[in-house]
């Protein structure tokens, strides 16, 4: 509705009739304010592509101790999880409405949680839950008092429609059968049309506890209706699954009742964004069986488990070629392991031969590409009537490679080449260099040697390559290394990173008495001051952070105010966050 005032400008009296008046006219929106829905918007709607490629760029490295990057398995990556509410007309709830969040992560084996199923039928304004389809005594070493079930009621997460008031996050308060709980908050009615429904057992739902990551809680909703939150987890964890809600209480229009509002999303803890892909061999060898490993990192050289990999082969030409036995395009047969890495049998027949083979190949040549959401990467595929040199892995972070690097020689048919010596030359960086190897090849062709190198570096990453061959100089193989920009990721940031600021303005606004008006913070960084009866604008870059300062309106003594009412009225407190660019 909109709402007017009206001042007579002649007198500043309105009581003898307005003589000369100035009117003033705003629209105020009326609702209730009160919570009715909430939507995570992290993951949420990015918990899809998390579960692909299990990274984001919401999540960030937590290096508290001072160590390297790419970090060591005790460090923690933190992922912001966000939700956005409105009340029942669509706009945001009163600032400063608290959100629960939580989170659920064990028991689940091969990156599926083991307490879960899709027959779910929480009793409508009750404290039992039922599912046909569970196994609560057995399944994962069974549910136990204190546990969490998560109901999802939506249709994006599975649930046929009418259900939203379903969804949950409720504790187990005991276990009655194999699919029978009892727990310790009533659910919702389900009666968002006036009426409770229940359309059974229908619902998609997990149940189980937090062992390995942390969520803090609670939060509290800004002007806009969002509260944010941070999900904690160890780098070692990567990939492992988590379901996550927000929740906070709202009234049941219908009966009066207090209303519990949720919304729950199933994701994965994710590394850094970008994800890289890495194929050894690269190139691979054409008209052959051969083993290709394929492994995936987030952007600090963290491995990613629970990936598949999509495939793709082009310009074979009248060649053929399978991964996993899977001819043209399809997905891996396995998932990554813990090291981020999958081994697939690939087979090419029919390739036209490429000349000597190598390190490279033309971009219109034969290849095989791998894929993870939008990260992907592809190897040229040779065929050669001559030796074949492959490198595993053929690329390395910014400290070397992990382990040693297999070398390993055959002929154009895959026969193993026994009792050559290989040798190597590495460019780039001067730190780049290897050890112990490579020797002469064994029965099997194979040899090894040990890469390392100092490639991570502050405000920006080295970079090189290292290429082995025999005494003639073919055929080669070349294992790249590229390092990480140590100020990418990391809280605190190493001395010597160029710190992200944000410019804000602050406005003082000075009244009649004393001689003006001042902000000045703590941090220091934001300071403003005005004169007596002015108002002042200005403007302060800072980083990210919280700022407290005190206003300060300079006033004049006035003796009939008491010393404490004089002090209150004088000096008010302000916090200030601030949000840094980039």
């Amino acid at each position: 509705m909109q709402v007017k005032a009206t001042v007579d400008r002649g007198d500043n009296n309105v009581d003898n009739q307005v003589q000369d008046p100035i009117s003033a006219t705003a629209t105020v929106i009326v609702s209730d304010g009160k919570l009715y829905s909430l939507t995570l918007t992290s993951p949420g709607s990015n918990a899809p592509a998390i579960l692909i490629n299990r990274v984001s760029t919401l999540a960030t490295l937590v290096n508290q101790t001072g160590t390297t990057i790419p970090p060591d398995p005790n460090a923690t990556y933190s992922f912001t999880v966000s939700a956005i509410g409105t009340d029942r007309q669509g706009n945001p709830p009163l600032p400063g409405t608290t959100v629960n969040f939580g989170s659920i992560d064990t028991p689940q084996s091969n990156f599926t949680f083991n307490i879960s199923g899709v027959q779910g039928d929480p009793q409508e304004g009750g404290k039992v839950f039922s599912a046909p389809d569970g196994h609560f005594v057995t399944a994962g070493g069974g549910v136990g008092p204190g546990d969490t079930v998560v109901v999802f009621g939506k249709q994006i997460q599975g649930a046929p429609v009418g259900n939203d008031d379903l969804e949950s996050a409720v504790k187990v308060a005991s276990v009655v059968s194999e699919t029978q709980l009892n727990v310790a908050t009533a659910f919702n009615f389900n009666d968002t049309t006036g009426a409770t429904v229940n359309n059974g057992p229908v619902l998609p739902y997990v149940v189980g506890r937090a062992t390995v990551g942390n969520i803090s809680t609670p939060a509290t909703t800004d002007s806009v209706g969002v509260a944010s939150t941070k999900l904690n987890y160890p780098v070692s964890q990567l990939g492992r699954l988590a379901a996550v809600w927000a929740q906070g209480t709202g009234v049941d229009t219908v009966n009066g009742s207090v209303r519990t509002v949720t919304d729950a999303a199933i994701t994965a803890f994710p590394g850094v964004a970008p994800a890289k892909i890495i194929i050894s061999p690269n190139p691979i060898p054409g008209n052959l069986t051969t083993s290709v490993q394929v492994c995936i990192y987030d952007a600090l050289g963290s491995p990613l488990p629970g990936v598949a990999f999509g495939f793709s082969f082009t310009n074979l030409g009248v060649g053929s070629g399978s991964v996993d036995g899977v001819s043209g395009s399809g997905t891996t047969a396995s998932v990554t392991g813990s090291s981020g890495c999958v081994v697939t049998t690939v087979i090419t027949s029919g390739i036209a031969s490429s000349g000597s083979g190598g390190s490279g190949g033309s971009s219109s040549g034969p290849s095989l590409t791998f894929s993870a959401g939008s990260a992907s990467a592809t190897a040229p595929i040779t065929a050669s009537g001559g030796l074949i040199l492959l490198a595993n892995p053929s690329a390395c972070g910014g400290t070397g490679c992990a382990g040693p690097v297999t070398l390993t020689l055959l002929n154009s048919n895959g026969t193993p080449v026994s009792g050559v010596q290989l040798t190597g030359t590495c460019t780039g960086d001067p730190s780049i260099g290897f050890t112990d190897g490579p020797g002469v090849t064994n029965a099997n062709g194979v040899t090894t040697v040990t890469i390392f190198a100092t490639l991570n570096g502050v405000g920006s990453a080295k970079s090189g390559s290292c290429t082995f061959t025999t005494a003639t100089g073919s055929p080669t193989a070349t294992v790249t290394l590229q390092g990480v920009d140590l100020c990418k990721g990391g809280s605190p940031l190493p001395a010597g990173c160029a710190v992200a600021t944000s410019t804000i303005a602050l406005q003082v606004t000075a009244g009649g008495v004393g001689s003006g008006g001042s902000f000045t913070s703590n941090p220091s960084g934001l300071s403003c001051a005005a004169a007596k009866s002015t108002t002042q604008s200005c403007t302060a870059s800072v980083v990210g952070g919280s700022y407290t300062g005190m206003e300060r309106q300079l006033c004049s003594y006035e003796p009939w105010r008491s010393h404490r009412d004089a002090h209150s009225a004088c000096y008010i407190d302000h916090r200030i966050d601030v949000y840094p660019h980039g």
